[in-house]
């Protein structure tokens, strides 16, 4: 597999979307005017229960459609979903300080969130977003066929599909080709690396030690999700091995430094701190550094804080010491409460003035010991 990610294919992956949702979307858009977009949006973001009466009868036909793809694995697929369940604040935490800063470090692939303005005029409603979704198929049983992830996955899918239509037909400037298509392929495969790889990475760097057995089941969790959102089989990479591969290549192609991309970082970061409590405030940009790649951290003009990343270092080079006298309780607590306070940040927020919902199963929410909400 690794072998057929070559640039001249991953050049050809940015130029295809997503045939089953565009076709749905267009369907949508030969019956009906362009605000019929803006409805189907609104309508997917704030309607957990689709498919529902509401919609459209070319859209209820999609989900009917795209409820065929099957688990090929629910045994490693459960592995990988309890991986989560046990780790879930951190997985949260390095989502926000690892997974979305890379995205945005992506140029052509930060211009659609630029765009649409979901970070730009709404900076905290896309990350709610983002993480309900992992949450929502990284849940025990998500992925069952009336599994919440499962819904939550095809809406994912057709937003992406609705977007990529408003990109190409109905924005005020006319998107560049040198972008490919909108929410295309190659990026997709990107932003399933970052919700694998670079989760895999960054729990290693806060030294929580996992099997390659564990590793690989995580993998196959969100193998089974790439293509409920669309991914095409041949990026959705068969091994760890493999998926760092194709990661190293997405990035080395397409990461660049861009106003847009610093633009959606800031806003993430003012999130986080907004809802921290003081201690953390200062943790943010330091965490960011030590799970980021440098010259990522500096391209997305994330500053240095030289005492909290001294604290963030030590708090993980002395990890011998605690072991040895607490069992590494006292290592952990301290990074399991910082991610608490991240997920806390974005359960807690706010969107066009109104509380941004956000579902945690109760099963989670005890286990993690989230405040009541």
């Amino acid at each position: 597999m690794p072998t057929q990610w070559t640039d001249a294919f991953l050049d050809s992956m940015r130029l295809h979307g997503d045939e089953r949702a565009d076709r749905a979307v267009q369907a949508l858009f030969s019956e009906q005017d362009m605000h019929a977009l803006q409805r189907l949006i609104d309508l997917l973001v704030r309607n957990d229960d689709v498919p529902h009466s509401d919609l459209p009868p070319v859209i209820r036909d999609y989900f009917e459609s795209t409820d065929d793809v099957e688990v090929p694995d629910p045994g490693a697929v459960r592995a990988g979903q309890e991986l989560f369940a046990a780790y879930g604040p951190e997985i949260t935490m390095l989502l926000a300080c690892a997974s979305l800063p890379l995205i945005y470090s992506a140029r052509k692939a930060v211009q659609v969130l630029y765009r649409t303005g979901y970070l730009a005029g709404h900076p905290l409603r896309r990350v709610a977003q983002t993480a309900q979704m992992v949450i929502d198929v990284m849940t025990p049983g998500g992925l069952e066929a009336s599994g919440r992830g499962r819904r939550t996955a095809q809406k994912v899918r057709l937003m992406h599909a609705a977007i990529r239509h408003r990109l190409v037909h109905g924005a005020a400037h006319p998107w560049p080709e040198e972008y490919g298509v909108p929410i295309n392929q190659e990026d997709l495969a990107g932003t399933l690396g970052t919700f694998t790889v670079v989760i895999l990475r960054g729990l290693e760097k806060l030294q929580i030690d996992l099997t390659p057995a564990q590793e690989q089941s995580y993998l196959e969790a969100w193998n089974a999700v790439g293509p409920l959102i669309g991914i095409v089989d041949d990026l959705i990479p068969a091994t760890v091995a493999d998926a760092n591969v194709l990661c190293e290549r997405v990035f080395r192609r397409q990461t660049e430094p861009s106003p847009e991309g610093r633009v959606m970082t800031t806003a993430l970061r003012d999130m986080m701190k907004a809802h921290m409590v003081p201690p953390f405030k200062g943790l943010v940009d330091a965490m960011c550094r030590h799970v980021l790649p440098p010259e990522v951290a500096d391209g997305l003009g994330i500053p240095r804080q030289r005492l909290d990343e001294h604290l963030v270092h030590r708090g993980i080079d002395v990890r011998h010491f605690f072991d040895r006298v607490t069992g590494g309780l006292k290592r952990r607590r301290l990074f399991r409460e910082f991610s608490l306070q991240v997920l806390q940040a974005i359960t807690f927020v706010e969107a066009g003035g109104r509380r941004t919902r956000f579902h945690v199963p109760v099963e989670l929410h005890d286990s993690w010991q989230l405040a009541a909400q």
